[in-house]
């Protein structure tokens, strides 16, 4: 089973200078250190201010729970002093920060992880469903992806739902290279009914109002110089 850890931190506004160079430090600290997993970073904006999101893949629980944690990671690349001073510094311009680890879903998904190229950005679609529902929203998810294959819209998305953190959760991530490629998205109402008609996709989508408790979009920008990839 291939899992997604994902970190997300929320950051003071007036944090912001200070926090990226502190994760800069870590990432040139990395570079060389193949003990440490890669990760991509991304930002985003909401209500909630600015958040830097932070995830790497992994085959199986093993291999994630052999990895360090981020204060022994930190302690064996800075020394044990220098190592606290730095979480600290770090930790100072956190207002809030939460983690989970997802399934990735290759039977839902168009492309796989991890990506081998960089996007500008991915549209990312949350999806709370309710208890008894992941059969349902799984099936209008794949429906979705076989709508756009039938119309030729280009549309790749990586799906995964939250295993440890908020349960009932599916991530529907689409990378994009430009911000033109907003202007040709078509919401999966759209490509339902352009695909099967008004009727058939009507009912899909109906299905899916059925089980979903919420649903929320965002655009998580990349931070390659946050990321910590190897060539």
């Amino acid at each position: 089973m291939s899992l997604l850890s994902s970190l997300r931190i929320n950051v003071k506004q007036s944090g912001i200078v200070r926090y990226e160079r502190a994760v800069r430090r870590l990432v040139a600290a990395t570079r060389t250190d193949k003990a440490t997993p890669e990760w991509r970073a991304s930002i985003s904006e909401g209500a909630s201010g600015t958040t830097y999101g932070f995830v790497s893949t992994a085959a199986s629980f093993a291999e994630l729970s052999a990895r360090e944690t981020l204060p022994v990671l930190v302690r064996r690349l800075f020394g044990e002093s220098a190592g606290d001073a730095f979480l600290e510094e770090l930790s100072a311009e956190v207002q809030s920060s939460s983690s989970t680890i997802r399934r990735i879903h290759d039977d839902l998904s168009t492309l796989k992880l991890p990506l081998k190229e960089t996007p500008a950005f991915l549209f990312v679609t949350r999806l709370n469903v309710r208890s008894g529902g992941q059969a349902t929203i799984e099936n209008v998810i794949r429906k979705v992806s076989e709508a756009a294959q039938k119309i030729g819209a280009p549309r790749r998305v990586s799906v995964s739902s939250t295993l440890i953190g908020e349960l009932g959760e599916y991530w529907v991530a689409q990378p994009m290279t430009e911000a033109a490629e907003l202007d040709k998205h078509k919401s999966p109402g759209e490509l339902l009914v352009e695909a099967y008609g008004e009727k058939e996709g009507g009912a899909i989508l109906a299905s899916s109002a059925a089980v979903l408790e919420r649903v929320t979009t965002m655009l998580a920008f990349s931070r390659p110089d946050l990321s910590n990839l190897r060539p």
